[in-house]
């Protein structure tokens, strides 16, 4: 997986990826570890939705900037399992972190975490879909039954999220979301 130092400087780590899960190589996962290298996450709380492998919190550990505590979120539990593996493989000591995992849908994991996190980051499927989406689809679709919201240009599960994210944020949260595709930038704006 390509990597970020905070001045963009690129480093090739060898990270493990389930089969199912996104690639190391997709421009809008490359785009958003570039921008994330930048962030300042040490001593915080910081939630990854869509973790899948963990490439982007790899790269936070190795560049120095370790939070406090550690929300992991997928909805394949495989990619959990990856993910683990790759920080204790490249990430260094965990033991002074407080890193947490769930399998649930996003906003539903967010909901339950009531104005506890700092910083919520998040690279989620943007294609809306009108059939559930199968283990090898999830990734890239999601349900637009789901996510009606702005589906049009594929924000529904971005819509979703930002609600849940006026909960769970604190007071100085933040929060960092891929947006992908070519939509008009009002329609960005209305997201968020």
């Amino acid at each position: 997986a390509t990597l970020f130092s905070p001045w963009g400087k690129k480093v090739t780590v060898d990270l493990y990826r389930h089969r199912k899960g996104f690639p190391f190589d997709d421009p809008w996962g490359i785009g958003a570890r570039q921008a994330w290298a930048r962030l300042k996450t040490r001593g915080l709380t910081v939630a990854y939705l869509g973790v899948g492998s963990g490439a982007e919190v790899v790269q936070t550990l190795r560049n120095g900037q370790s939070p406090a505590r550690i929300f992991l979120n997928d909805v394949v539990l495989e990619n959990l399992e990856v993910c683990q593996a790759n920080l204790e493989t490249h990430g260094g000591s965990l033991d002074h972190i407080d890193v947490r995992r769930s399998y649930h849908r996003a906003e539903e994991a967010l909901r339950w975490n009531e104005g506890e996190f700092d910083l919520i980051l998040g690279c989620l499927p943007q294609v809306p879909a009108t059939q559930v989406p199968d283990a090898e689809q999830i990734a890239h679709v999601y349900p637009i039954k789901d996510y009606p919201q702005l589906s049009e240009w594929g924000f529904g599960l971005l819509h979703a999220v930002l609600e849940a994210a006026q909960v769970s944020l604190n007071q100085q949260g933040r929060v960092s979301l891929v947006v992908s595709g070519r939509v008009p930038w009002t329609a960005v704006i209305d997201l968020f």
